[in-house]
């Protein structure tokens, strides 16, 4: 029957709450150790420990003495810091997949390491080459992969790789909430001296000067055109309210934004962007001459 609970699952995945997802926990570290050790085995010890030196800095000291090598992962995977480990996480996928007949380890390893971050609920999700992202919460991260589509193409290269770097500065332990709104300002100028090539920032001045005029172009609705003169007003809104946190206050501890604040700022940000975006592809940018 379709009420029957699913079989075959752990109580706790099943019955306890998730609530809120979470930091990285020591659980979670010790189940990323015991994947590892299903996938790599005594043979490619040696190169993972010199992968993590030359890539990532850190020494897994030799336990093994005369008998060869024998690495202290179980200790890297226990007390690195948690931006090293999703670093990590992500350089053993890519050697496994460039390693010989080691494809299938590769996939092991990957689908593994997805369900342990879903089963311990962690604020975290990784992508289909391991990568690791930040995972505030599903409408956020519909919200991103949404505007990860509409940037597409060469046109948009660097504003979709500052949007990124927004998405990642939420990665950092703690976030770096700052770097995140400047980054999302960042993308939008960026995109929006793309549409204006006369403007030389993105400010509340051109965007009234220069985006206002494109936006009564692009509809041909009375209506939809005095809805969007109000977004337009929204969007000069936004602008100011990220000035706060662009520019250096002059204090010698400037406080970072709130989460909750960053959320809604870069949220709301990535709404303009793909708004923008769609403005640009339907060819309506600054005035013709």
């Amino acid at each position: 029957m379709s009420n029957d609970p699913p079989t075959g699952h752990l109580y706790g995945h099943v019955y306890i709450p998730k609530g809120d997802p979470t930091d990285i926990t020591p659980r979670l570290r010790k189940r990323i150790y015991g994947y590892f050790q299903q996938v790599v085995d005594n043979d490619m010890e040696y190169h993972m420990a010199d992968l993590f030196h030359r890539e990532l800095g850190e020494e897994v000291p030799n336990i093994g003495g005369y008998g060869g090598y024998k690495g202290r992962f179980d200790k890297f995977f226990d007390k690195t810091a948690v931006v090293t480990l999703f670093h990590a996480i992500t350089l053993v996928w890519r050697h496994l997949m460039a390693a010989g007949g080691h494809q299938g380890e590769a996939r092991q390893w990957l689908a593994n390491i997805k369900r342990a971050f879903a089963e311990e609920n962690v604020r975290y999700r990784i992508d289909a080459e391991a990568g690791v992202h930040p995972l505030v919460d599903a409408v956020f991260e519909d919200q991103r992969v949404g505007t990860i589509a509409t940037l597409t193409g060469v046109r948009y290269s660097a504003t979709l790789e500052l949007y990124e770097k927004a998405q990642e500065a939420l990665t950092e332990q703690p976030a770096e909430t700052r770097e995140a709104i400047r980054y999302t300002f960042d993308a939008l100028e960026n995109l929006f001296k793309l549409m204006f090539p006369t403007a030389p920032r993105l400010s509340t001045q051109f965007v009234n000067q220069q985006l206002a005029p494109a936006v009564s172009r692009h509809y041909n609705d009375k209506t939809a055109n005095s809805a969007a003169d109000k977004m337009v007003k929204s969007f000069c809104d936004w602008i100011d309210g990220a000035h706060f946190y662009r520019h250096n206050p002059g204090t010698p501890a400037p406080a970072p934004p709130p989460l909750d604040f960053t959320i809604v700022a870069m949220s709301t940000g990535a709404g303009f962007l793909r708004w923008l975006a769609e403005i640009d592809r339907a060819g309506i940018g600054a005035a013709p001459a």
